[in-house]
């Protein structure tokens, strides 16, 4: 945020040198349960988006807009609509991404999964190893099982794991 501020008071609009920033702080804010500030901060990306005319900044302020949890499936659309017209796949996939995560988060799991190995996909094409295992991690947590060799699958997925270990730590359903 403190970057974002910085570049501002220096007159420089996000939308048009660096969306991802604006974006990046969006999604930052609502993984820590600022939803309010993260809504005011995608409304201000978009508004810069808009005035600055560039169908990139725009497609990134649309899948903020849809991160912070305003009307999302449609602003992911919208996002995704417009990267078709850029020459941003690393952009795409990261709304193609974030489309998959906030299907799965709404409990549409199954359909979350084809937005999720899209994801994965176009990471791996862009050698895009982080993003390929977070893309992986969503999958995994969508119940999508992803192993190759039938000695693993006696092995727990991640998302298996990770519920065996909270119900360990004494954790209900809720938590």
């Amino acid at each position: 945020a403190r970057a974002l501020g910085i570049k501002r008071d220096c007159g420089i609009a996000d939308a048009t040198t660096h969306p991802v920033v604006g974006a990046d702080l969006v999604e930052a804010l609502v993984r820590c349960g600022r939803g309010d500030e993260a809504s005011a901060a995608a409304e201000a990306l978009h508004a810069e988006a808009l005035r600055s005319g560039r169908i990139s900044a725009l497609a990134v302020a649309e899948r903020a807009v849809a991160v912070a949890g305003v009307d999302a499936d449609a602003h992911f659309a919208r996002a995704s609509e417009l990267h078709a017209g850029t020459a941003d796949p690393f952009a795409a996939a990261r709304t193609t991404l974030a489309w998959g995560d906030a299907l799965r988060r709404g409990g549409s799991r199954v359909e979350s999964r084809e937005r999720l190995e899209e994801a994965r996909t176009q990471f791996e094409r862009l050698g895009a190893g982080l993003w390929e295992e977070q893309a992986a991690s969503a999958l995994a947590r969508s119940g999508k099982v992803l192993r190759r060799e039938t000695a693993q699958r006696d092995e727990l997925t991640p998302a298996e794991l990770e519920v065996a270990s909270l119900v360990a730590e004494g954790k209900r359903n809720k938590e």
